[in-house]
C-alpha cells in the first residue's frame, strides 16, 4: 500500500475523539513575584504549524509594567504567559478533527473604589462580571446576545483564594464557540485566567458542531487540568489576603450566576420577532413536503 497515495477522508458521521495522553503531561511551575502556581500540562502539540505557541517564563515581577499589553476594550493590563494546543483523532483515515487551546493570562484589574481587593470575593466577582460584559456585552445579532456569558458558574474550593470556572458559548445566532476558563486572584490587583478554548472541526452551530463531534473529550483534558491546579501564596500575598479576609469576613462568593443579560426590551422584541418568522418558514417548508410526498 502507497501510504502517501492515501487521501484524507472528510467527516461525516458522527464521532468521539481520540483525546491525547494525559499520563504524559508534565509539571509546570510558574512564579508570580513569589506566588507559585502549578499545573500539569501536555506539551503543544497542535494539529497544524499555524498555532501559536508560547512558552512560560519560570518568573514574573508582577509590579514590572514594562512587560504588560494593554486591553483596549476589557480595560485591563496583561501578560500572556502561556498558549499551547493538543490535537485530538477523528476516526481512520479522518485526521484530526478537534483541538484545545489553552492559554494563560495574567491580568492587572483596576481598582475600582478605595479598598478595592481582588481577594474580596465580592470585589473578585465583580471583576470577572465587568470584563465578560466589556468583551462580549456589545456583540448583539438580531437582537440577541451572541454570546452567553457566564454559563456553569462553579466555585472551586481546593484553592487558598477564591477561584471560579465557567464557560462562554455561543448562542443560537451565530456560528458555534466554546471556551471554558477558571481564575483566581494572586494579589490585590492581579488575578490568573486559564482558559480552554475548544476547536471542533465542523461548522454551523454549536448544536451542530456538538453532534458531529462530541466535545465530551476536549471537556475531560481541561479538566485533568484544572483539577491539577495548585496555589501557594507568597508572604506578601499571604497578608494581603488576610487583610481582605479581615475587613470583609462575610464577604462570599455567589454559588450560581445566570448568563448575564446584554439586550434591550427593544432588541428582545427584534429576536423574538426573527424566532418566531423562522418557526413559520420552517411550518411552510414542511407543508411543501407533505403535499409533495401525498402527489406522488
Amino acid at each position: 500500500m502507497n501510504l502517501l497515495a492515501l487521501k484524507l477522508r472528510p467527516l461525516r458521521e458522527p464521532c468521539v475523539p481520540v483525546a491525547p495522553d494525559f499520563s504524559n503531561a508534565k509539571a509546570l511551575e510558574i512564579s508570580f513575584s513569589g506566588s507559585v502556581l502549578r499545573a500539569m500540562m501536555l506539551d503543544h502539540s497542535p494539529a497544524t504549524t499555524y498555532e501559536e505557541h508560547i512558552k512560560p517564563k519560570e518568573s514574573y515581577d508582577l509590579f514590572n509594567n514594562s512587560q504588560y499589553k494593554h486591553a483596549e476594550s476589557e480595560g485591563f493590563d496583561y501578560i500572556q504567559v502561556l498558549m499551547r494546543s493538543n490535537k485530538f483523532r477523528g476516526p481512520l483515515f479522518t485526521g484530526y478533527v478537534a483541538q484545545l487551546h489553552t492559554t494563560i493570562l495574567l491580568i492587572k484589574h483596576k481598582p475600582t473604589h478605595s479598598d478595592f481587593s481582588l481577594f474580596n470575593p465580592h470585589d473578585f466577582e465583580s471583576a470577572i462580571l465587568s470584563t465578560l460584559t466589556a468583551e462580549y456585552g456589545n456583540e448583539i445579532l438580531l437582537g440577541r446576545n451572541c454570546y452567553d456569558a457566564p454559563v456553569n458558574w462553579e466555585i472551586v474550593r481546593k484553592l487558598p483564594v477564591p477561584c471560579v470556572t465557567y464557560e462562554v458559548l455561543s448562542g443560537p445566532n451565530r456560528g458555534g464557540w466554546r471556551s471554558k476558563h477558571i481564575a483566581f486572584p494572586i494579589r490585590h490587583e492581579f488575578y490568573v485566567e486559564i482558559s480552554f478554548h475548544f476547536e471542533q472541526s465542523a461548522i454551523g452551530k454549536l448544536s451542530e458542531q456538538d453532534k458531529l463531534v462530541n466535545p465530551k473529550p476536549l471537556y475531560e483534558l481541561a479538566k485533568n487540568i484544572i483539577d491539577s491546579v495548585s496555589l501557594e501564596l507568597s508572604p506578601e500575598a499571604k497578608r494581603e489576603f488576610e487583610e481582605a479576609r479581615t475587613n470583609n469576613p462575610d464577604a462570599k462568593l455567589s454559588e450560581e450566576i445566570k448568563p448575564l443579560k446584554w439586550t434591550t426590551p427593544e432588541q428582545d422584541a427584534e429576536w423574538e420577532q426573527y424566532c418566531a418568522e423562522v418557526e413559520e418558514q420552517h411550518k411552510s417548508t414542511e407543508r411543501i413536503r407533505k403535499a409533495a410526498r401525498m402527489e406522488k
